[in-house]
């Protein structure tokens, strides 16, 4: 954003909030530092504020930040900067006996292994062993359990669990916090630590991010946001309208995933795959693995510890499956997360005839269209293959679980069996591919449209678009809290929660 904009946004102020002594109760936000789910967590906190009597508390890890200033803007008068360290010191006893309890967790967990960490560690029974774990992921991009020490990041995200769970718990308590705000709840901070407090007190919750709301802290985010079903599907749209979207989705002109996923110039052929492979084998299979640092516990179960542990694992497999030749097609989102290096590393290493990872310069439709059958774990991968006519096996708990026209797996052994691909029908009904079709048009729907009047989806704009929007809402908050609580998005969002 521009520093024009930054402060024409510091300059306006919108009394949507208001602070009241004799309101017994409390609502916390957390600031995530982004503009959109500063807007969202503020009409959230309006509607418990006037409609609750809670006041408004914001949580920020930042003393002096652009964010914080938009909240008191619009009337949040309390706010509590949270710094680890600060905490620590501040009950200094209690936190240092943490320091010799985290050591002692991280060498038992050293012993019993990563997974175990993941599945056991907790203080107070509150989980956190996952979400340090992909943390980590994010901030390494890989994890090789090979070593007998733990990495020494582990040690510190116990310890900082240690401190940030004892003092939210309490916090919680001497605040009488009754609801609490926050736009993610994945990867380990604040707010998804608090996420599982809530889910553990049995607080109210409520995760914001574009026009979804998720309420229940005992369901995922993903179910709300991109599941399809049945009901989707009861809705009457043409076959040309569908067809059309299929076409613009695989020329990359619908959204960002398409624009990254379908817009490249280089075309796979025959005479490319005979030369990867002189020697001809039973089948040619394409893997097309996720990004690494991307939460795998955000899209809900999966056998894998990780999506890296899936890639390397899936890789050692096919290794002993020499009937087959397996061609890998890297994630195109990949060097978003700064994965490029570490893909590399590792591919570098595959050393075996039958297995190539092919450029990211040669289109992926390209690429499916000259294989037998495709293997991922759970993206729209497994619908735009089966448009193109390939059986795809994925993972049997997807946005797509209730459909049955893809192979599914559902134990790391029956995962194994079934990438030798023996005894399975491999043809694809013309049923199936226009079931796909009109999945992924649903799909597209679900996760971009929008219908609010005021906000609009800044995924799929560019930064001259948003500089705009951003120019034309500072004018129409000028307008006043009218015209906030007139939008189709506070008004649903005032029934949701108030329901």
């Amino acid at each position: 954003m521009k520093n024009s904009l930054k402060k024409k946004y510091q300059n306006l102020k919108v009394e949507l909030l208001k602070e009241n002594k004799y309101y017994k109760n409390n609502v916390i936000l957390v600031n995530r530092n982004r503009v959109d789910p500063v807007f969202r967590s503020i009409w959230c906190a309006s509607i418990l504020n006037s409609f609750k009597n809670q006041n408004v508390i914001l949580f920020t890890k930042k003393k002096f930040s652009f964010t914080n200033t938009l909240y008191q803007n619009f009337g949040v008068r309390k706010l509590e900067f949270l710094s680890v360290s600060d905490i620590f010191f501040k009950n200094f006893f209690t936190n240092f006996l943490c320091l010799f309890r985290s050591f002692s967790d991280y060498l038992i967990y050293s012993y019993k292994g990563i997974d175990k960490f993941i599945e056991k560690f907790n203080i107070n029974d509150v989980y956190t062993g996952l979400l340090i774990h992909e943390s980590y992921i994010k901030k390494e991009k890989y994890f090789i359990d090979t070593n007998f020490f733990l990495p020494f990041f582990y040690f510190f995200q116990i310890l900082t669990s240690y401190v940030l769970i004892y003092y939210l718990e309490d916090y919680l308590v001497r605040n009488k916090v009754k609801s609490i705000i926050i736009n993610k709840y994945t990867y380990f901070d604040v707010d998804s630590v608090l996420f599982l407090i809530a889910k553990k007190k049995n607080l109210k919750c409520f995760v914001l991010s574009q026009e979804k709301v998720l309420k229940n802290n005992k369901t995922l985010f993903y179910d709300q946001k991109y599941s399809l079903n049945k009901n989707d599907l009861k809705k009457k749209i043409s076959k040309k309208k569908i067809n059309n979207f299929v076409n613009k989705k695989f020329k990359g002109l619908t959204d960002r995933d398409a624009k990254y996923s379908h817009n490249q110039k280089f075309f796979f052929n025959n005479k490319i795959l005979n030369y990867m492979f002189p020697e001809k084998k039973r089948l040619t299979i394409l893997f097309c693995p996720h990004v690494f640092s991307d939460s795998c516990s955000a899209t809900g179960k999966f056998i894998f510890r990780d999506f890296f542990d899936f890639y390397l694992k899936t890789i050692n497999q096919c290794k002993k499956i020499n009937d087959i030749n397996w061609v890998i097609k890297m994630h195109p989102y990949r060097k978003f997360y700064n994965e490029t290096d570490i893909s590399k590393k590792f591919n570098d290493k595959i050393k075996s005839r039958n297995i190539k990872i092919i450029s990211d310069k040669y289109n992926i439709l390209s690429v499916i269209r000259h294989v037998d059958a495709v293997v991922t774990a759970k993206g729209t991968i497994i619908l735009e293959a089966t448009i193109l006519g390939k059986k795809v096996l994925a993972y049997e708990n997807n946005r797509f679980e209730d459909f049955n026209f893809f192979l599914k797996y559902s134990e790391i052994n029956d995962y194994y069996n079934k990438l030798s691909f023996k005894d399975c029908d491999l043809k694809v009904s013309q049923k199936d591919k226009d079931l796909s079709k009109r999945l992924l048009f649903e799909y597209n729907h679900k996760a971009y449209s929008y219908k609010d009047n005021i906000f609009i989806d800044e995924r799929n704009k560019s930064k001259t678009q948003l500089d705009r929007y951003h120019s034309n809402l500072i004018k129409t908050f000028k307008k006043g809290k009218k015209v906030i609580y007139n939008s189709i998005y506070y008004q649903n969002l005032k029934k949701n929660i108030l329901e």
